[in-house]
């Protein structure tokens, strides 16, 4: 699998591809502790008032689903309102790839090595699929064999925000599994 298919695979797992998609995390807004410097800029840079500010804060957007607070932050570096954002293909993959360098600090890594890396873990994963006689069965495989998917658990973790093996990493796990099966393998990469 190449970078490029990587990148199809996670706006897969994360919206269906859908570059338009936003979801608000309810739960972020009524707890979050707001960062005043990047409210300031999304108020500036969306020209909006500071509820809409907070809402765009506590929401993820795009085909990769990145939070409003990583957008406006130094992570992302965003410097056009949400909706340029959702318009911009480009814009969503820079966003995606300077986040990515963000969390693993490693451009080597990032463009050469993680896809390969998961891919193969993907790929052992169907091994064990046919293995077993039912979806509980490899869910059982998966839970107890977590070791064995340390490259898919590191970048759940740290894109997601689960830990491998608890049912919202497995969820994602699933989905990733689900999709590169779908639509990465059955293109050829």
């Amino acid at each position: 699998m190449t970078f490029e298919d990587f990148k199809i695979l996670i706006a897969y797992v994360e919206s269906n591809n859908n570059q338009f998609a936003i979801r608000f995390e309810p739960h972020l807004y009524s707890r979050s502790k707001y960062n005043k410097k990047i409210l300031d800029l999304i108020q500036t840079i969306n020209e909006c008032s500071l509820e809409t500010a907070k809402v765009i804060y506590c929401s993820a957007f795009g085909k990769y689903q990145i939070m409003g607070f990583n957008l406006y932050s130094n992570i992302c570096n965003i410097n056009e309102n949400v909706f340029i954002f959702c318009c911009d293909n480009r814009l969503q993959d820079k966003a995606f790839v300077q986040y990515l360098l963000h969390r693993y600090k490693n451009t080597q890594y990032v463009f050469f090595d993680l896809a390969k890396n998961i891919a193969k873990e993907l790929e052992y994963a169907e091994q064990i699929a046919n293995e077993t006689s039912s979806t509980s069965a490899f869910l059982d495989v998966l839970r107890t064999n977590s070791e064995k998917f340390k490259e898919t658990a590191r970048f759940i973790r740290r894109y997601n925000g689960a830990i491998f093996p608890s049912d919202h990493a497995l969820d994602y796990f699933l989905r990733m599994f689900y999709y590169y099966d779908k639509r990465i393998r059955k293109k050829g990469g």
